[in-house]
Parts: C-alpha cells; structure tokens; sequence
C-alpha cells in the first residue's frame, strides 16, 4: 500500500497546490550554478528561480506559486528543468525528481499509476519509498531547508 507513504521518482513534475506551495528536487554530480524554471503543461515558461552555487549531491528548491508578474498561479501540474553550469561554463547533467506524499493510486491503465497531489507517476519511476519507524511520515513538502531561490 502506497497511500500515506513518502516517495522519492524520476520526473519533471511539479504540483502546485490550493496553498500556493509547491516543490522540487534534482540532483547533480558536480559543484554548478543552478537555475529553475517553471513551465506551464503546453510549455508556456511560468517562472524563473536563481537557486544559487550548489555543490553535489540532492538539492530541493520551493516555488511560490507565481509568474514572473507577480501573479498567483493556479493550482494544478506544471513541469520543471534545472539549468546547471560547471564554473569553466560546461553544462551538468542534472537528474529531476518528484518526492511526496502519495495521496492516490490508480490501476485503471496499463501502468499502475501513485499521485503526489496531483502528479502521476508510474511505477517504473519510483526509487524509494519510505516511512519512518515511529509511523511519522518522512516528506519533503514540510522541510523548513526549502530555498525559493530569487525570481531571474
């Protein structure tokens, strides 16, 4: 059962929600200087987000919810990249991710489907999902560490 359990997948998906928040995460190999952006689902660049000089390893970044005027965008799935650049200018492969809560599974298509909010994700892409041993759930989505970086 994967309702209620934290899941960390492949994906470049991104749920903003009724509260205005939304998160996600990528990871690189090598120090680089990293930007976000936000893309609405017909590709239509919502925001950008200067995270900074990052070293190696999982990084996490926050989205307030607006474009780049200022205004409240509506909830619902967007998708996201990472721009990643070593300092001699070369680019970094950045791997993209999507973590959460799951709040729904589906078995109606081919692949069985789990949800983080509104986000799909087929089984093939998870790798790892967890819960702590106290039954405390593990999740990304209350980390007070979540930068929202500088609109770019």
């Amino acid at each position: 059962n994967f309702i209620g359990k934290h899941i960390d997948a492949e994906g470049d998906l991104i749920a903003l929600n009724q509260d205005g928040s939304a998160h996600g995460s990528f990871i690189i190999d090598e120090p680089a200087e990293c930007k976000a952006y936000i893309y609405s689902l017909d590709g239509e660049l919502v925001r950008s987000i200067y995270l900074g000089p990052l070293g190696p390893g999982r990084h996490k970044f926050q989205w307030d919810g607006r474009d780049m005027l200022g205004v409240m965008m509506v909830p619902g799935t967007y998708f996201f990249q990472i721009s990643a650049e070593s300092a001699d200018g070369e680019e970094v492969a950045v791997d993209t991710r999507i973590s959460g809560l799951v709040t729904g599974v589906k078995f109606d298509d081919e692949d069985p489907l789990v949800f983080v909010g509104g986000v799909p994700i087929k089984l093939p892409q998870i790798r790892e999902v967890k819960i702590s041993a106290d039954g405390v759930l593990n999740s990304s989505d209350n980390d007070p560490s979540l930068s929202e970086g500088e609109i770019i």
